[in-house]
C-alpha cells in the first residue's frame, strides 16, 4: 500500500490555465465594458436635470 501525504492533490495543469485564462477574459471583459460606456457617454452628453 502507498503511503498517502498529507497535502492536498494539485490541480491538473489544464484547469489552473483555464482558471487563469477566466480571470484574465473576466478582466478584460472590464475593460472593454467601461471603455464602451465611456465612449458612449461622448457622444450623448448627459441630460440636464429639470
Amino acid at each position: 500500500m502507498e503511503e498517502q501525504d498529507d497535502k492536498p492533490p494539485e490541480p491538473p495543469k489544464a484547469c489552473a490555465q483555464g482558471l487563469a485564462l477566466l480571470s484574465r477574459l473576466e478582466c478584460s471583459d472590464t475593460i472593454l465594458a467601461h471603455c464602451h460606456l465611456k465612449l458612449l457617454g461622448s457622444s450623448h452628453p448627459p441630460a440636464s436635470a429639470s
